[in-house]
């Protein structure tokens, strides 16, 4: 869960870099930005999953024991992140391009 943490704040990182950053950059950085997103909530739902197991059947969490707000952040987080991620890439899909500018080829390799 300390991972996911990181790879959280580094998606922060990359969605100001994404809005920050010009045409190009917002072009194709939903897609890193969607992937992190949703690689960040697979493995917060396997985490979580993960502690649910160990609560249902490890002998360590006796009766009283109970899951308390960080496994709720945690379930919400996941759900979130989730979200997020299908809604950038759907945006990146539905909503029409930006027509700023085009590049200007080069002699070299026609791009």
């Amino acid at each position: 869960m300390s991972f996911t943490s990181v790879l959280e704040m580094a998606t922060i990182v990359a969605f100001a870099v994404v809005l920050i950053g010009g045409r190009q950059k917002r072009v194709q950085g939903w897609k890193v930005v969607a992937g992190m997103l949703g690689f960040v909530g697979v493995l917060q739902c396997v985490g979580m999953a993960i502690v649910a197991y160990l609560f249902d059947y490890d002998e360590r969490f006796f009766a009283g024991w109970r899951l308390d707000v960080a496994f709720v952040l945690c379930t919400v987080s996941w759900i979130v992140s989730i979200v997020a991620a299908s809604l950038v890439a759907l945006s990146a899909y539905v909503l029409p391009s930006e027509g700023d500018y085009e590049l200007i080829p080069d002699r070299h390799t026609g791009f």
